[in-house]
Order: C-alpha cells, then sequence, then structure tokens
C-alpha cells in the first residue's frame, strides 16, 4: 500500500459507554471539492474513466460529492491528470 491508501481513527467512550470512531485523517480524494480545486491549481485535471475512455463529455461539474458515493460505476473517484 502507498501512503495515501492510509487512514488514521481513535476510538473515544460516549457518554453512554459505547467506542466510538472518530477521524484523525482525511483522504485526499478527488471526491472532496477542495482537494479537486488543490490539484487544479498545479494544472491537474479530474476526469473519470468514462471521460477518458470518451464514453461522457468532459465537464468539471462534479459538484460537492461525498467519499464513497458512485461517480463513475463502481471505478473509483476521478482519476488525477
Amino acid at each position: 500500500p502507498k501512503v495515501g491508501d492510509t487512514r488514521a481513527i481513535v476510538a473515544q467512550r460516549a457518554d453512554d459507554g459505547r467506542l466510538v470512531a472518530k477521524a484523525l485523517s482525511y483522504d485526499q480524494t478527488p471526491y472532496r471539492k477542495d482537494e479537486r480545486d488543490r490539484v487544479k491549481t498545479y494544472g491537474a485535471r479530474v476526469l473519470s474513466m468514462d471521460q477518458i475512455e470518451g464514453l461522457e463529455p468532459i465537464h468539471e461539474n462534479w459538484g460537492d460529492v461525498r467519499l464513497g458515493e458512485e461517480l463513475d460505476e463502481g471505478r473509483g473517484p476521478p482519476p488525477i491528470w
């Protein structure tokens, strides 16, 4: 695995005694608008596999998609080029 494939969490005890996982890190993924904007400032393009293969027109209107929601029928987040 790459360093980018790691995630940090901590377990905290809630008031009712349950253990609750709390994220200490966040994925750097093109699903996040701030990450798309960051890489585009350095000249990258964010495209889905369907756009790369010519099956979908090239666009930039990804909205603010949450990680795990499908953009490209299960093929993962848009690659960065």
